[in-house]
């Protein structure tokens, strides 16, 4: 009988307080900074990023630009 570790992470629909307020105080110390560059400085992948991201962005905690490919994340 195998027996399966208890689950840890977020539950669904629900996202890390720890992780948003993370990426949050990244756009706040590197304003301009693509998704990569955020992902990139917080040390997360860039699709849990961008999920954040879009996140502060219906909160309206964070405002986004596009440049040319690249989406831009200023305060």
């Amino acid at each position: 009988m195998i027996i399966m570790p208890k689950r840890r992470g977020r539950k669904k629909g629900r996202l890390y307080p720890q992780l948003q307020k993370k990426i949050h105080n990244t756009v706040k110390k590197y304003p301009g900074a693509s998704t990569h560059e955020v992902a990139s400085r917080a040390g997360v992948g860039w699709a849990t990023s961008d999920k954040y991201l879009k996140a502060l962005r219906r909160a309206k905690k964070v405002k986004s630009r596009k440049r040319g490919t690249k989406t831009i994340w200023i305060e």
